[in-house]
């Protein structure tokens, strides 16, 4: 499980080269939040944007992993605590 609370780059180490899961919280209370999912880079195609009302929170699983061949860029606009899970 990769955790975040900013933009953060899993291309490198450590590596997430694929999603199967992700739980997303907004932790302001105030604003809502929008969280992209990333391939390899700020400008690499969306795999997922998960937008996240104030106070609330975002959960999914997969039966399938989503591929990230260059890794998973986690792009975040607002306040948020969150996890991806590598498949």
């Amino acid at each position: 499980m990769f955790t975040f609370t900013e933009t953060t780059d899993f291309t490198q180490s450590p590596r997430a080269g694929s999603v199967i899961a992700w739980h997303i919280r907004e932790t302001s209370g105030e604003d809502p939040a929008v969280v992209n999912l990333r391939n390899g880079s700020a400008s690499g195609p969306i795999l997922a944007s998960i937008s996240i009302v104030a106070g609330d929170s975002k959960h999914f699983a997969a039966y399938r992993p989503q591929l990230a061949p260059h890794g998973v860029y986690v792009e975040v606009e607002g306040t948020v605590q969150g996890a991806i899970q590598p498949g």
